[in-house]
């Protein structure tokens, strides 16, 4: 048997409900994930101060793209080849195990030989040491990525969601040990590696594992999706994070910007949460959807998902820019304010992220790794460039103003290559009620008095609830979407044409 049972083929319907239902779950996990990193981030904030804090942003900035380019693409290619072997997926899995342990204890081993050279680098002190307690985590997420990759080729989507908050509540029990015992930044890094263990308990306890044994025909296989997959991964994450690294290097003011522009990131970076839930969700849907040669099912996936990443960004945006300065100073304390001006910029570009992330893994599914990576290492000098000409003149606002400019190029790119193979993105309704609503939501935060401290937050409150309120009074979002009816919204009729 393997260690996680197969899902039973599902109809048309049933699996439009079921990436939808999916969506949900896996929404709930990423969300009390996120929630765990502002408890130690607003807790970071506060207790460091803007600069210390920006030192600290740097190395988990460095950490964490490390654990991404040493699983980048893998996940993808077991999600997309247990479809194909469903009457067995157990090799698969035993394969992907293996590899991804043992590149995960390459790389924390390069890591550690590489301390001295980031702090070198990045002129953060101390970072010898702190890098070095910070890439423990690497062969714990490893390990967990695996899981990730297994449980979402086969559409256990509730079961990743309970591992998300698990490792949630492991990470602020963490944090509330240390506010009783100090705080200290190398305490928050073990901290996280540690709660990374946790989750990676529960998922061994959950599903036991059917082997670590790879079979070289499918490390064969899993390589030629995930190189591909992994080079469009690695040039997204370099694209989102080259402002940073960028301010980091060129900024030659006062050192405090650099931790208003990173506790900015924090906020904007929540909305990374809609790749992150969609991605794995479409697809898995999507494979299986080709593997069974329904292409009217992939079209649909592909516009489902355009349309959670457009309500997602555009609520966002309209719930937080027009107050971006308050939020800041509220959330960081006042001597954070002054982030709200580039925190706008990021919002933008982090929205955007959300449809870049689906059409770049529709190109994938669909046997395009190539193009889609080939399209973001064409972007990458751009961003750069954009990022040498406006950090000395304009500082953070520069930085941010290049990720919105990097991020929104890839979108307009890769969306016209997805459309030009399988067609409408987007239906013309959505993308109409969306843009009213949002629009609706500005308008009355515009037209409300200005607000101070901690009445920031029911004022966002008020603006979510008018903008979901004008969704559902459209009938863009119905009672399937809040889970709350059993069967998918049903699509209503339209006349040709009237799709994007």
């Amino acid at each position: 048997m393997s260690a996680v049972p197969a899902a039973p083929a599902v109809s048309a319907d049933e699996a439009h409900h079921r990436q939808r239902k999916g969506t949900r779950q896996l929404l709930a996990g990423r969300a009390s994930f996120i929630a765990s990193g502002y408890v130690v981030s607003v807790i970071l904030a506060r207790g460091l101060g803007p600069g210390l804090y920006g030192y600290y942003g740097i190395i988990v900035s460095l950490i964490t793209r490390v654990e991404l380019i040493s699983s980048a693409g893998i996940p993808g290619a077991i999600a997309k080849l247990i479809p194909e072997h469903r009457d067995d997926p157990r090799p698969v899995e035993s394969t992907a195990r293996a590899l991804l342990l043992g590149i995960g204890f390459l790389a924390f081993s390069l890591c550690w030989l590489a301390a001295p050279l980031v702090e070198s680098s990045f002129n953060v002190p101390n970072a010898t040491y702190l890098f070095r307690i910070a890439c423990l985590d690497v062969p714990a997420t490893a390990l967990y990525v695996s899981y990730t990759g297994i449980l979402g080729g086969h559409r256990r989507f509730g079961h990743l969601a309970i591992a998300q908050m698990v490792y949630a509540a492991a990470k602020v029990l963490g944090v509330l040990i240390l506010l009783a015992i100090g705080m200290s930044v190398a305490g928050v890094l073990l901290t996280n590696a540690l709660a990374t263990m946790v989750a990676c308990a529960f998922l061994l306890v959950k599903f036991p594992p059917s082997g670590f044994r790879p079979e070289p025909e499918l490390l064969r296989r899993i390589g030629a999706i995930a190189v591909p997959m992994g080079t469009y991964l690695i040039a997204a994450q370099v694209l989102s994070n080259m402002d940073l690294w960028a301010l980091q290097l060129l900024w030659r003011g006062d050192e405090v910007v650099v931790g208003r522009y990173v506790a900015a990131l924090n906020i904007s970076r929540t909305l990374t949460i809609i790749p992150t839930v969609q991605s794995g969700v479409l697809f898995a849907s999507l494979a299986w959807a080709l593997a069974a040669n329904d292409l009217p099912a992939v079209q649909r996936h592909i516009q489902e998902a355009t349309r959670f990443a457009l309500i997602a960004a555009a609520g966002a945006l309209a719930m937080l820019a027009p107050d971006a300065s308050v939020i800041m100073g509220t959330i960081f304390s006042d001597a954070y304010s002054p982030g709200g001006r580039f925190l706008e910029y990021q919002l933008l570009a982090f929205g955007v992220y959300g449809l870049l992330d689906a059409y770049a893994h529709t190109l994938v599914v669909a046997g395009r790794q190539w193009l889609a990576a080939a399209i973001l290492l064409c972007l990458l000098p751009v961003a750069w460039l954009s990022n040498v000409l406006l950090i000395p003149r304009v500082g953070p606002v520069g930085a941010a103003m290049s990720l919105a400019l990097g991020l929104g190029s890839g979108v307009v790119i890769m969306g016209a290559v997805t459309w030009r193979r399988f067609g409408a993105l987007v239906r013309l309704s959505t993308l109409l009620r969306v843009v009213l609503a949002a629009g609706i939501a500005v308008a009355v935060s515009e037209v409300l008095e200005p607000v101070r401290g901690a009445w920031v937050v029911p004022k966002i409150g008020l603006i979510g609830l008018i903008y979901v309120g004008a969704l559902i009074l459209t009938r863009e979002v119905t009672s399937a979407d809040l889970g709350m009816g059993k069967a998918p919204r049903p699509d209503v009729p339209r006349e040709p044409g009237s799709e994007l």
